[in-house]
């Protein structure tokens, strides 16, 4: 279709009847999508999720990945709907005897595969309540039909739906489960996937001795299993909590285990935050020079792979680092650039993150105006996103630029409004920089 605007629509109004669960109005708007231009991808894509049997799935899947084979929800989606008929056509109940306990099997994991492609659809459309919704509705199905390898992948889906949701212990409820599934099925990926999910819950718990004991059970098993990929997040993320522990060489340690397993299997993603973490372990340590390399490293990696949200969180740690070499202008380039992309990716926080440091690097720079612009900016979207430490922040800044550039009575009224905010939070670190920050400048005055 030429008109591009109104297709967008179209696709929007498929998506949301879709949401509602109103498939049938979703596949019209979606054939008629089709009719006028076979090779619209996102048509379907989203066809897949509408259509009523998994064969009807796999094709519109096929079509999609057909005009760009590198659709990456496709591929995953795909492949998930074979695994599921690979599953079924394994059945020892064959159809054709016209068993009723056959029929009752197959009906049965039909239903389980159609209610876990329908979480999967929901999932990819960003609804995440609703596909937890099917995922455990097709859980008792897949039990029913006997369906181990069915009912241990759901109820891993289970488990991160409800940790995403901050429901930790039921999240540690299914994982558990789970884990009993892939041990039956002498599974050890899936069994070490699911007890490295047990330790991202715990991490969350701040129960970080607990995180590290399933970390390094995963970790067993993924080495056992000869299943490098696993190795490699799961020795990244241990690095990641020795680092938080402020054990600085345990975490280097294991980020230099990690990194040629990466780059063996091609992640450049993976190889790029290694990269990172590494940089922030030498940043931590007070050698800049080192962590500028290892960052410079991390930044064409992650630009190969495409990741916008990790190229700009390296370009902000660049800023960092060339701002505590007194590179100033250097670090305002860095954060500028970081800036562009977070904004590119609607990354509200990551924008509001990079604002301070701009603002921070124009009053190093002695540009109070261009830092009050920040600030301004900064102020005006902590408040958008509802985040009050970054708005009090903003204020505290605010009030700093106001004193540089003599306005008395500004700069007291926005740090009195930062100090209601830092002491609402209960942050007490913020109340005493900021009533120093007041007290100083009394002095100064009187």
């Amino acid at each position: 279709m030429s008109n591009q605007p109104d297709v967008r629509s179209l696709l929007n109004r498929a998506i949301e009847h879709i949401k509602k669960g109103e498939n049938l109005q979703a596949q019209q708007i979606l054939q008629g999508v089709i009719k006028a231009d076979k090779r619209n991808v996102d048509a379907w894509y989203l066809a897949s999720f509408v259509v009523d049997t998994p064969e009807k799935r796999i094709k519109a899947l096929e079509n999609c990945l057909a005009i760009q084979p590198n659709h990456t929800k496709a591929k995953e989606h795909i492949a998930k709907l074979r695994a599921a008929q690979a599953v079924l056509s394994e059945k020892p109940q064959a159809l054709s005897n016209k068993q009723p306990s056959s029929v009752k099997m197959s009906e049965e994991s039909e239903e389980a595969t159609n209610l876990y492609s329908m979480g999967l659809a929901f999932r990819a459309l960003g609804d995440n309540e609703r596909a937890l919704d099917f995922y455990e509705q097709a859980l008792p199905f897949f039990r029913a039909a006997g369906d181990q390898h069915g009912e241990a992948n759901v109820l891993t889906l289970i488990s991160l739906g409800y940790y995403n949701f901050g429901d930790n212990q039921s999240a540690l409820n299914f994982y558990e489960q789970a884990v009993c599934v892939f041990r039956d099925l002498s599974d050890k990926s899936g069994e070490a996937s699911t007890l490295f999910g047990m330790g991202q819950v715990y991490r969350s718990l701040n129960e970080q001795q607990r995180a590290l004991d399933f970390y390094e059970q995963a970790l067993s098993l993924f080495r056992m299993d000869s299943n490098k990929s696993g190795e490699a997040t799961t020795l990244n993320t241990i690095g990641i909590l020795y680092a938080s522990l402020g054990e600085p060489r345990s975490a280097l340690d294991y980020y230099e285990q990690a990194l040629p397993l990466f780059r063996v299997g091609g992640n450049k993603s993976g190889e790029a935050a290694t990269f990172s973490n590494i940089g922030e372990v030498y940043a931590e340590l007070g050698n800049k020079e080192q962590a500028l390399n290892f960052y410079k490293q991390a930044l064409p990696l992650s630009r190969t792979a495409g990741n916008k949200n990790g190229e700009s969180i390296i370009l902000s740690k660049i800023g960092q680092v060339y701002t505590g070499l007194g590179e100033k202008q250097r670090a305002l380039n860095s954060y500028k650039q970081s800036l562009a992309l977070s904004r590119s990716i609607n990354d509200k926080s990551g924008e509001l993150a990079t604002l301070h440091c701009i603002g921070l690097a124009y009053s190093a720079l002695g540009e109070e105006k261009q830092a009050l612009n920040c600030c301004e900016q900064a102020l005006a979207l902590s408040r958008s996103i509802g985040d009050k430490g970054g708005e009090a922040f903003s204020l505290t800044h605010i009030g700093g630029v106001y004193m540089s550039l003599g306005e008395r009575a500004r700069a007291l009224d926005s740090l009195k409004q930062a100090l209601a905010l830092f002491r609402a939070l209960g942050d007490n670190e913020g109340e005493a920089s900021t009533l120093s920050y007041i007290t100083s400048w009394q002095r100064l005055k009187s």
